[in-house]
């Protein structure tokens, strides 16, 4: 359960259903670092998620805060392992 304002329930919906589509790299023989979203399955979880055009730019706003925050903890995991 997360507690959030209204105001980003789409934004919040669209990063959770983006889960699977972080983008990774090898690099090297051993190790593998994420790069990032997948922003082409955002655009298309956007229009599953009947999200109106207008309304895109500020959810992408948010997504890119949450991508972030979360970069953050996945490298930080990604240099220990």
């Amino acid at each position: 359960m997360y507690e959030y304002f209204p105001e980003n329930q789409t934004i919040i919906e669209a990063f959770l259903n983006c889960d699977t589509q972080w983008v990774r790299v090898a690099v090297g023989m051993a190790s593998i670092i994420t790069e990032g979203l997948n922003y082409c399955a955002l655009k298309s979880t956007l229009e599953m998620m009947g999200v109106k055009r207008r309304s895109w730019p500020d959810v992408l706003d948010g997504i890119r805060v949450m991508e972030n925050a979360a970069l953050k903890v996945i490298r930080e995991r990604e240099n220990r392992g």
